[in-house]
């Protein structure tokens, strides 16, 4: 089967289930959720462009631990603005490479904080996460703990999908 090109794509429903097998590339794409079961095209470039709310990535990617560091900048300069939430699986995980050169801040042994996700779940992040900040001001936080065991990458943006803050002081100078 040919790949398929996208271009010019009206507004996508919430929900936007694609079997990237069929897919070679992805221009720029705005929805507010994407699920991929196939991620082994995937490319840093396309990750920076498609710019959803949510985007899910459950099977191991091509993606490695720099190209994480680079969509970190990105999403840090202005990039990626609807997203709130982004898992994905990487082979090799090695977080001091993906957070090489990024400020920001661990937060340890605080407690759990619930995440509020676009299907009015709640998610439990962990007592630990490295909260890193756009130029706008806006928070992330990368979590850490146990997930990071399973070669994933969580980033979790505040404010939540019903609008609440970043529950920690997020004053760098602690």
């Amino acid at each position: 089967m040919s790949p398929v090109k996208l271009f010019n794509l009206p507004q996508i429903p919430l929900s936007m289930i694609l079997n990237s097998m069929t897919f070679e590339e992805i221009y720029p794409l705005d929805t507010d959720c994407l699920h991929f079961s196939n991620e082994s095209w995937m490319t840093i470039q396309n990750l920076m462009e498609v710019d959803c709310g949510f985007l899910f990535m459950p099977k191991e990617s091509r993606l490695v631990n720099e190209d994480m560091n680079l969509f970190l900048n990105h999403w840090m300069n202005g990039g990626n603005p609807k997203l709130r939430r982004i898992f994905l699986r990487l082979k090799h995980f090695d977080l001091d490479t993906i957070l090489n050169g990024i400020e920001g801040k661990w937060r340890k042994n605080h407690n759990w904080i619930t995440y509020n996700s676009f299907d009015e779940t709640e998610c439990k992040l962990p007592s630990s996460s490295f909260e890193i900040r756009r130029n706008d001001g806006t928070i992330a936080s990368i979590v850490s703990s146990g997930l990071f065991e399973r070669r994933g990458f969580y980033l979790f943006v505040w404010p939540d999908y019903k609008g609440l803050p970043y529950p920690l002081d997020s004053n760098y100078n602690e």
